[in-house]
């Protein structure tokens, strides 16, 4: 091993794994537990856990230099002192074209939240049921009102027509990689 790549071996230890991963193709599990699972970890992982950080928030003021800013004036914030934002829900909740933002390559910052989006125009009550398992975790909450087992059946459809939709920008990030 040539010093360099001895080096860059000890400055990215995990490069090789990152990009085994990175070229991997996801799948769908073929269990519904499986099935409900990778949804609610994909999910999980694009959402922020936190909201507030220490601090108080103030937002960008408006620069006019013919007239002096007062505190209560200033664009954000308010006069209790309210908490700041954590950067990566700011970015998550304050981003104009979401879900369908991108990174400098041109790669969707929130990749399951862009397929539900894309899927919420063909089909919007199977994004609305999506997103409620999203957010409360439960099967039961996700569509209130059936059976058990019809839920199930519909549940597990959604995810794969989500999954679809997921996998097809999936694909185009492998390719690129």
């Amino acid at each position: 091993m040539t010093k360099p790549a001895a080096r860059d071996r000890l400055e990215r230890p995990y490069a090789d794994e990152h990009a085994a991963s990175v070229t991997r193709p996801t799948f769908l599990p073929r269990s519904l537990d499986g099935r409900i699972r990778w949804f609610l970890t994909t999910w999980e992982a694009e959402v922020p856990s936190r909201t507030h950080v220490r601090g108080v928030w103030v937002g960008e003021q408006e620069r006019n230099p013919e007239r002096p800013q007062w505190s209560h004036e200033l664009l954000g914030g308010s006069a209790l002192g309210s908490p700041a934002w954590y950067s990566a829900f700011e970015r998550y909740i304050g981003t104009a074209d979401w879900p369908y933002a991108t990174d400098a390559d041109g790669f969707y910052l929130f990749p399951l939240h862009a397929a539900m989006g894309r899927l919420a125009h063909r089909a919007p009550m199977v994004a609305v049921i999506l997103f409620r398992l999203g957010i409360t975790k439960d099967r039961a909450a996700a569509r209130p009102g059936m059976a058990d087992d019809e839920r199930d059946i519909l549940i597990g459809g959604a995810i794969e027509l989500l999954h679809r939709n997921y996998a097809a920008a999936d694909e185009r990030r492998r390719k690129a990689a």
